[in-house]
């Protein structure tokens, strides 16, 4: 005879439990450190302005383009990026217009530096792969604009898992393979069907000549998966009462699904695992396929996707199924959810960029010394103001002026540094 226990809702389950372990009190402080009483996003506020012409002048600096979906995970990222020493953290003055002949769909940005790296955080104006202002749009302004040449752009967020017996929430996943079950699918009485593989995203495979999917595999143990440990400053009620908090995340490779809809069905999972012959799938998300579809046929830019668990694809809200069997429930549980998950997902993407193996800076080209070591930036020759200067203009296919202000902003923010027995220069990118 079954119980009534054993015959509960895996996810009914889970979420109880989770509600019941100390990972309720580190949800509540991480939501806490960006939003106040009133849900209000009180951790933005506290980024220094940057005017737009200012904050643009950086974009020959950026590195790594890295694009958020929502609030959350846009403020959950900042917030940890803070944490980093010289962080050089800004928010652009105004929105950041991505479409050249309207305003509309426009994007947060955001600047930071990590070392001698710098990166353009874009929160998209909507959730989502082909919305307005969505990653596929994004992707396209930064493939048009003159001055951006990011050497990887990375999907950073949450995401729904599929199972709440074996995964938790919090647990990263970064997709080697995306299957896009809102594109090239075959819609019949008998469920969903992928066309044909071609429709399926093979990123490490597109990305296979990319230095990235290696380094990947390295840094998370592939499909074995790893444990990151870390500890993190969080607010109390006071912002002077810090206290370290620490997070145990699991972050491993697999695949996942991406769609263009919000996941709340555990008959949609179901026919998404059959339309993809039962493989293995960790989980899905809404961003990756505009991300995958522009970098791998169109941009030729490396990219990959890095999202956190925050729920499982079916009772969104739950807070009413607890709330009817009497059970005390935080206000806001699905946005606590979301910013604790943004909070493990951002820990372990400051951790792989802190490594430093993703990391290079294509002034390699304007120095015109192409040597690599590790395939990243290391050591260069010293060149002369002029030839710094001719390279900058034909890298940016710009005039003398523009690229004396980039030469400018350069030896402002050391990236480049002159020799001290004459007028050369070298590259402090290391």
């Amino acid at each position: 005879m079954h119980t009534k226990k054993s015959l509960e809702n895996p996810v009914i389950k889970y979420i109880k439990d989770f509600l019941n372990s100390s990972r309720k009190e580190l949800m509540e402080k991480c939501y806490s450190s960006i939003r106040d009483y009133n849900n209000m996003r009180k951790f933005k506020n506290e980024i220094r302005n940057c005017k737009d012409c200012d904050f643009d002048s950086f974009f020959p600096l950026v590195s790594f383009v890295i694009l958020t979906a929502n609030k959350i995970e846009c403020d959950s990222l900042n917030f940890i990026v803070s944490k980093i020493k010289d962080n050089n953290l800004q928010k652009r003055e105004h929105m950041l217009p991505i479409f050249e002949k309207s305003d509309l769909a426009s994007a947060e940005a955001y600047i930071f530096k990590i070392n001698s790296f710098y990166f353009l955080h874009l929160n998209a104006y909507e959730t989502g792969a082909n919305t307005p202002g969505g990653s596929t749009d994004l992707v396209r302004y930064i493939n048009k604009n003159q001055f951006l040449y990011p050497t990887c752009i990375v999907s950073f967020g949450v995401c729904y898992g599929r199972d709440p017996n074996n995964q938790n929430i919090g647990d990263v996943i970064i997709p080697k393979k995306l299957y896009p079950w809102s594109i090239g699918q075959k819609i019949s009485e008998n469920g969903l069907k992928i066309k044909n593989d071609n429709f399926n995203l093979w990123l490490e495979d597109k990305f296979s000549n990319s230095f990235i999917y290696s380094n990947l595999r390295d840094f998370c143990n592939a499909e074995e998966g790893r444990i990151i440990d870390s500890s993190l400053d969080l607010f109390g009620k006071c912002k002077k009462n810090e206290t370290k908090y620490c997070f145990s995340i699991k972050v491993k490779m697999g695949n996942m699904s991406t769609g263009e809809a919000v996941i709340s069905s555990r008959k949609v999972k179901k026919m998404l695992r059959e339309s993809i012959n039962n493989e293995e799938e960790l989980g899905g998300e809404m961003e990756g396929y505009g991300l995958a579809k522009e970098c791998i046929f169109y941009t030729k830019i490396p990219c990959f996707i890095l999202k956190a668990i925050c729920d499982w694809g079916e009772y969104k809200d739950i807070d009413k199924k607890l709330k009817n069997e009497n059970m005390e429930v935080p206000n806001n549980l699905k946005d606590k959810l979301q910013s604790y998950a943004a909070f493990c997902a951002g820990i372990v993407l400051i951790r792989l960029l802190c490594e430093k193996k993703l990391l290079s800076l294509k002034i390699i080209n304007w120095m015109g010394d192409f040597r690599r070591k590790n395939n990243r930036c290391d050591y260069y020759n010293y060149v002369k103001k002029d030839v710094v200067i001719k390279n900058i203009k034909k890298f940016y296919k710009t005039n003398n002026e523009i690229a004396n202000v980039i030469f400018d902003k350069m030896i402002e923010n050391k990236i480049i540094e002159p020799s001290k027995q004459s007028n050369q220069y070298h590259t402090t990118i290391q």
